[in-house]
């Protein structure tokens, strides 16, 4: 449709010049990109409309009039050139490809009073041509999507965005239309097809021309952020997964006899799901080392009867149990003996029995569940109660069994050894009563 305008324009010319006096094109000025109509006495259109009007619009396929020479002027240039012969390589300022110099306008001239118009001798009347009025979109403002003072980093590249509002209420943002350019090249370069990039720190302003209307913002350049290390000290966890809790395998209150040792086992819950349980990857602390005292890897011994928190600490999280050491005693029943008076003469009595003593309950200190590595022992702590009120705690009067001795094993004092992986039950019976744990 551009096209078929700018013939009919044209068309229009030779109809009010029957002689086609408007014919052969001469420049009296150098003609690249930036160059614009008012600067150049309407030269930049003239030379549009010869583009447009050439045999082959494969050259200037846009054929738009904007009186503006911006990069669509230059590639129709640059293909009139390579047709011609005349250049077809280096840049407008070294061999001239892409301007309009002064060999390029003499072939220009020659082409244009050849092609577009015939010689007033030989020039024949023609008939007025009745042509209908069709009305060239004008620009009305040029506009470019970014801020007025646009700030960016040093080594920054883009593309702005152009947009031209006609009179019509139409817009075209078609970039290589727009005639780019840089108030410093240096600081802020742009092609023609409106590709910023931040050379240098400073400012440059960026107008977008087209059709004698234009728009420029101020491109600002500033350094690119510096990032300051700043020293961090390493925490003792792992990097990576976040440390959620520390939990210990002993329950809260740990019963153990006086001389005896004990692994306490730690464990380190991350938030991947991952379980940390290195003894010597934990901060151990006794509050009563006299009572009980807790070495490197959670290794305790019951000093001497009485209460100590031992604390197990990593990455800033900590948990801390009750170890009550007891003393080493044994409460035995009596033995049942029947208790019978004195006769009396003549006549025997009936002898009198003590009460029968029966066991109530047997239990086991802590947790009916209880957790172990493999390779790690436990002792446990049996508690056999009578129907007097007494008790008997000592584990070699116990008799013990496991479930599955593969996995657990159970020696005659209580003592649990973690063999394999999987559950196993263990049982301390006194009489005819029994506690078991998992």
């Amino acid at each position: 449709m551009k096209r078929l305008a700018i013939l009919i324009v044209a068309l229009s010319l030779l109809s009010q010049n029957a002689y086609a006096s408007v014919g052969c094109l001469t420049f009296k000025n150098i003609l690249k990109i930036g160059s614009n109509d008012p600067d150049v006495a309407g030269e930049v259109s003239k030379l549009q409309e010869f583009l447009a009007l050439l045999p082959d619009e494969s050259i200037y396929p846009e054929a738009v009039i904007t009186g503006s020479f911006g990069g669509a002027t230059e590639r129709a240039v640059k293909r009139f050139q390579e047709r011609n012969g005349l250049v077809s390589s280096g840049t407008a300022a070294t061999t001239g490809y892409g301007a309009v110099g002064v060999k390029t306008a003499e072939k220009i001239h020659e082409v244009s009073c050849a092609v577009i118009s015939t010689p007033a001798q030989q020039a024949k009347p023609v008939a007025p041509v009745s042509v209908p009025t069709i009305k060239v979109p004008v620009v009305q403002n040029i506009l470019i999507d970014a801020p007025v003072r646009y700030f960016v980093n040093l080594g920054f590249k883009n593309r702005l965005n152009a947009r031209a509002i006609f009179d019509n209420s139409s817009v075209d943002s078609t970039p290589e239309l727009f005639s780019w350019k840089s108030s410093d090249p240096g600081i802020v370069s742009v092609d023609d097809r409106g590709v910023i990039e931040a050379l240098f720190v400073g400012n440059a302003y960026i107008t977008a021309e087209r059709g004698g209307k234009a728009w420029t913002i101020n491109v600002a350049v500033q350094p690119p952020p510096v990032v300051v290390p700043i020293e961090t000290i390493a925490p003792s966890a792992p990097r990576g997964p976040v440390l959620n809790n520390i939990t210990i395998d002993q329950p809260v209150s740990y019963f153990i006899d006086e001389g005896e040792q004990v692994n306490i086992i730690a464990r380190a819950h991350y938030s991947d799901g991952t379980i940390f349980s290195e003894p010597s990857g934990f901060s151990w602390n006794s509050s009563s080392p006299d009572v009980a005292s807790v070495d490197s890897n959670g290794f305790v011994v019951a000093e001497s009867p009485g209460v100590s928190q031992v604390s197990a600490m990593r990455g800033g999280k900590a948990w801390t149990i009750s170890v009550i050491v007891r003393p080493i005693f044994t409460q035995l029943p009596p033995p049942f003996q029947p208790v019978e008076e004195e006769p009396s003469e003549p006549t025997l009595s009936t002898p009198t029995v003590a009460p029968i003593r029966t066991v109530s309950s047997v239990t086991i200190d802590g947790d009916v569940r209880t957790f172990l590595s493999i390779g790690r022992t436990r002792t446990l702590y049996p508690k056999a109660l009578f129907s007097d009120g007494t008790f008997i705690v000592s584990s070699s009067q116990f008799d013990w069994s496991s479930s599955d001795m593969n996995v657990a094993s159970v020696s005659d004092l209580g003592l649990v050894n973690a063999k394999a992986e999987g559950t196993a039950y263990v049982t301390a019976s006194f009489g005819e009563k029994a506690w078991t744990v998992n």
